[in-house]
């Protein structure tokens, strides 16, 4: 099947993956650089004149107060990305684990409803039918509920798009309404 295929390859020896532009944001890296960066150099250049040198005095002293906070500030910000990339992974696993069921519970409720007299069969069809649809919607409605109602950058209408372009032809229009509001 296509939904079985490993669509992720991993290559440690290639490390170049790291400076890759593409699929990143980088606008919201890039103007706070870019920002900081001027700032910096506002700051070198206005601490250069003589002008300046209480200004000078200043942040000397204040250099040896700000000096052990770096190191400690440092680790803590590292650590906190650590915790985070670790708790979106997590995420991820326990996604994969609820689609995992689903698909696991479909295909008990398949063979148990193939099990039946020739006057329960068609009854047991629509049902297992129903079941399955709703099963399989389950993930996407799990994500639509955990996702944001409003992006940044997004207009509704295009979200609500989206979210309805997912369900496919899973659920009729007023179900998927009602799953989607």
């Amino acid at each position: 099947l296509a939904c079985d295929i490993n669509t992720l390859h991993y290559d440690a020896h290639r490390w170049n993956i790291v400076l890759t532009l593409r699929g990143r944001n980088i606008k919201m890296i890039a103007i706070p650089l870019a920002l900081l960066t001027i700032w910096g150099i506002f700051w070198i250049i206005l601490l250069s004149y003589n002008q300046f040198q209480n200004v000078r005095e200043t942040i000397g002293e204040l250099d040896g107060l700000i000096n052990p906070l770096l190191v400690p500030v440092s680790f803590l910000l590292v650590f906190r990305l650590g915790r985070a990339a670790v708790r979106f992974w997590d995420a991820r696993k326990a996604v994969g684990k609820i689609v995992e069921i689903c698909r696991a519970f479909i295909s008990t409720m398949s063979v148990a409803c193939g099990n039946a007299d020739d006057r329960e069969y068609e009854q047991l069809v629509s049902l297992r039918d129903d079941i399955a649809r709703w099963t399989c919607v389950f993930p996407i409605a799990v994500k639509n509920f955990l996702q944001p109602s409003t992006r940044k950058g997004w207009d509704t209408d295009a979200l609500l798009k989206k979210r309805r372009f997912e369900i496919g032809s899973l659920l009729l229009e007023e179900e998927a309404d009602a799953v989607l509001n």
